[in-house]
């Protein structure tokens, strides 16, 4: 162990990716004077992006797409960049970090001035010790599974999980050549049963590809024998591999024992990004943030929140303030040619003691062209018209008419503000009554 002379910086982060280089490179830029930046990064490299993993593996984009030109800047401005870098322990009290360099095989102490978490979240996989069964959140996973994939030419594959990254693989899979798939969900219905009805839309494209879904069936256990053995109750199948993908959590490893873990074990933090001890600022997967509807925190991974959080805490890092007001929760991706968005409240949520919801079956385009395609919009609300949540799956245009429902939602917004926005109208592109109007106006008609 050693300390090593002038091993000091003015502002450590830990974790290399959304939120860590997003932290950094806004404490770089409004830091009031030459400060000394360290980053820290366990695996190899830093700034890639986990959604686009699936179409890697697709072959839709090529290895060196995963990641962005982050590391190179930084060197560039100065930041020092420490990648195959393990945080082991911090020492609060001496505002310190004990880490170990892969790359030199030793351990040293690091002291530091203000401290940035950012160490992301891992999945969870309640069959690890199962050779053959990926999970898939880094560039090392998705290789790992592209090479079994073009090496192994497997026929058959059970994905375990049925949210956007499960079922953004199950299309990955059928690009691949694989031609029997399995799609097991514990709930009633796909996407974890938040939006029964819009999910039951997905469900029906999915099929219609040859996708296999089996519903409200928990997975007990994942057996090897000549091939994997995916066993519920009163059914079983047998694949040649598994994706794991049932979703993730808060990286806590390193802090759980010396600062406020929330309810879910992931950090406490405040509007600012500051965690229980002050001079030590969080932000990404490893926190708990608050949303707009109902203001509760809990976790959210999110690659766009882990973007806005780390720059929050980086500005207030730097001796600025700025406060983090909320988040909607607005998720979307595309299977099989169909996109699905969702913001605020789901189906899943629903109080009938306390909202209201409305379903309503729209075009996309104009009707008279005769070759728009069917949207359905589920609307939330509660008692007095106040938007609390939407979902909408169809063919073109929802994701970004799901980010109107979100501004309606940060807005507080009720059914009847928000039927008078003036959104555009052209044949080619969106109907006089957008679906997003219809939904509105059908929304105040039946209320």
């Amino acid at each position: 162990m050693s300390i090593m002379k002038n091993d000091y910086c003015d502002i450590l982060v830990i974790g290399g990716n959304a939120a860590g280089c997003s932290a950094i490179s806004q404490y770089y830029r409004t830091s009031t004077s030459n400060k000394k930046c360290i980053l820290i990064e366990k695996k190899p490299y830093i700034s890639y992006s986990s959604c686009i993993l699936p179409f890697f593996i697709s072959g839709d984009i090529s290895y060196d797409s995963l990641f962005t030109s982050a590391h190179e800047r930084f060197l560039k401005n100065g930041i020092d960049v420490r990648t195959n870098t393990y945080a082991e322990e911090l020492l609060i009290y001496k505002k310190q970090v004990k880490l170990y360099s892969n790359k030199e095989k030793r351990n040293y102490i690091l002291n530091y001035g203000k401290l940035i978490l950012a160490t992301g979240a891992v999945p969870i996989n309640p069959f690890s010790d199962v050779a053959g069964n990926y999970t898939l959140r880094s560039p090392a996973d998705a290789f790992k599974m592209k090479e079994f994939i073009n090496s192994k030419r497997p026929y058959s594959v059970a994905v375990i999980g049925s949210g956007p990254i499960g079922l953004e693989m199950v299309e990955s899979f059928k690009k691949s050549g694989i031609n029997e798939i399995y799609i097991f969900e514990e709930a009633d219905n796909i996407l974890g049963g938040r939006n029964k009805r819009v999910s039951e839309v997905l469900e029906s494209v999915l099929k219609g590809n040859g996708i296999r879904i089996i519903t409200g069936k928990r997975v007990k256990t994942v057996q090897k024998s000549d091939k994997l053995k995916v066993i519920c109750d009163n059914f079983s199948v047998d694949v040649d591999f598994v994706l794991t993908a049932v979703g993730v959590k808060s990286e806590n490893t390193l802090f759980k024992d010396s600062l406020k873990m929330g309810v879910s074990n992931g950090l406490v933090v405040s509007g600012d990004m500051v965690t229980s001890k002050n001079g030590i600022y969080a932000a990404g997967d490893c926190c708990e943030i608050s949303n707009y509807y109902d203001n509760k925190p809990g976790p959210w991974f999110s690659g766009v929140l882990a973007n806005r959080c780390g720059r929050i805490a980086g500005w207030n890092a730097s001796g600025l303030r700025k406060k983090f007001p909320g988040h909607c929760g607005t998720v979307c991706f595309k299977i099989f040619s169909t996109e699905y968005a969702s913001t605020g409240l789901t189906e899943s949520d629903f109080d009938k003691d306390k909202h209201r919801l409305f379903i309503t079956r729209s075009s996309s385009r104009a009707g008279e062209l005769g070759f728009g395609y069917p949207v359905l919009t589920q609307l939330i609300t509660d008692k007095k018209g106040v938007i609390l949540g939407a979902a909408m799956v169809g063919r073109e245009g929802i994701a970004k008419r799901i980010d109107i429902f979100s501004i309606f939602i940060m807005q507080k917004m009720d059914i009847q503000s928000a039927s008078e926005a003036d959104l555009t109208y052209s044949p080619m592109v969106s109907p006089v009554w957008d679906p997003v109007l219809d939904a509105l106006n059908s929304a105040v008609f039946n209320f």
